[in-house]
């Protein structure tokens, strides 16, 4: 899982911990390049990182637009990039959830 917890804290994903399949980064989506070793052998995507209020795109447009769209170019580029063909998104939450295949 990728965060940079601006919005999000990791005692969300306190049930999870124990979990040796759960990996997490805290960093900011659009630091990522799309061969960046984090993306290799994931099986998924799901792309939940973005700023989901709508205050933020009025107070501090500029990094209301890089998060939102950067952070989606960035994924559509690891999936260009692989053999991976399955992304999933949704903007309202702020995580970029990798797993494999065995994790679901």
């Amino acid at each position: 899982m990728i965060d940079n917890l601006r919005g999000g804290r990791l005692e969300n994903l306190s049930h999870l911990m124990s979990n040796p399949l759960l990996k997490i980064e805290t960093r900011d989506i659009r630091s990522y390049q799309p061969s960046d070793p984090f993306f290799k052998d994931v099986d998924y995507i799901f792309h939940f990182a973005g700023i989901g209020d709508i205050v933020p795109s009025i107070d501090q447009p500029t990094e209301y637009m890089s998060t939102n769209v950067m952070g989606t170019s960035q994924c559509l580029s690891a999936l260009a990039m692989s053999p991976l063909r399955n992304l999933f998104m949704q903007r309202h939450l702020l995580a970029l959830v990798c797993a494999k295949n065995s994790y679901t």
